[in-house]
């Protein structure tokens, strides 16, 4: 009878330690989460710094792509009225998104003040010391402002099948310039990159990218 008690206790405490093992096994770790998850939404707004009214900011109609960096697959859509897009995305995924350019801002945002602008920046009265403004001068894309600008922007204002030289430019909001006298050349880059698994949500993620017409240096 003791052999059969003895037995039994034997196999009872020998289940226990299973059990007790397999429930730990799968059990997270101290400190690690049992899954990893992120948001599945991001949301991009072009605005325009400048606007007269801050509230009502959004740049329609700008191009905003997203790449995914795991697939090299890509998605482009336009903002709405309220300068915004909002994408699907797979919550582990790792990715780069940015705004390549903007319609033509109607009714134009140049005029013969912003040759002005220009023109005193040239010939050294007054430089133009916003590195976004330098660039948003800078209509004929060779990273320097110059009097061949001056001339496309008249030719922009004068003439309607020249205004294709005066598009939206759109630079993260939080871009460090590391040369602001040239600043096309040598900056942090005008995309932003992430994983998706940074951000926890449920809310999506967003990012904000600011935008210049082309020729405006003056920023009204």
């Amino acid at each position: 009878m003791t052999s059969l008690v003895t037995l039994k206790t034997i196999l009872l405490t020998a289940f226990i330690c299973g059990l007790s093992a397999v429930i730990t096994a799968h059990e997270p770790a101290p400190g690690v989460l049992s899954s990893i998850s992120g948001a599945d939404q991001v949301l991009v707004k072009a605005i325009d710094p400048f606007a007269e009214d801050p509230l009502v900011n959004g740049v329609p109609g700008a191009r905003v792509v997203l790449i995914n960096n795991n697939t090299s697959a890509t998605d482009t859509l336009l903002t709405n009225a309220a300068g915004e897009a909002q994408f699907s995305i797979d919550p582990t995924g790792s990715y780069e998104v940015k705004i390549l350019d903007g319609p033509i801002p109607l009714p134009l945002k140049v005029s013969v003040y912003d040759m002005l602008i220009i023109q005193k920046h040239l010939i050294g009265i007054k430089n133009i010391d916003v590195p976004q403004l330098l660039i948003a001068g800078d209509v004929n894309n060779n990273c320097n402002l110059s009097v061949s600008d001056l001339i496309g922007l008249r030719s922009a204002i004068l003439v309607p099948s020249q205004l294709d030289a005066l598009p939206w430019k759109f630079y993260p909001e939080d871009i460090v310039f590391f040369n602001p006298a040239m600043p096309c050349a040598g900056n942090s880059g005008t995309s932003y990159t992430f994983n998706a698994a940074d951000y926890p949500g449920p809310d999506p993620i967003v990012f904000v990218f600011e935008g210049y017409a082309g020729g405006n240096v003056s920023g009204y």
